[in-house]
């Protein structure tokens, strides 16, 4: 596995749902990742996800696994 796609693939684990992962070295994917941001059902889903895996990495996090 390459160095790049072992940053995402660490990054996507990282996140899971709860962001919007973009190629930071092509712009047009920085504007899909904005317009996406537009939308209403995105919107919400982003914080509710956010908060999901914040609460997991809590639990992780008290039983030492993190």
């Amino acid at each position: 596995m390459g160095g790049r796609h072992a940053r995402d693939l660490s990054r996507s684990v990282q996140t899971g749902n709860a962001a919007i992962l973009f190629d930071y070295d092509d712009p047009l994917s920085l504007a899909d990742a904005i317009v996406t941001l537009h939308t209403d059902a995105m919107r919400e889903r982003l914080p509710a996800a956010g908060h999901l895996r914040l609460a997991q990495f809590a639990e992780k996090t008290a039983a030492g696994q993190e």
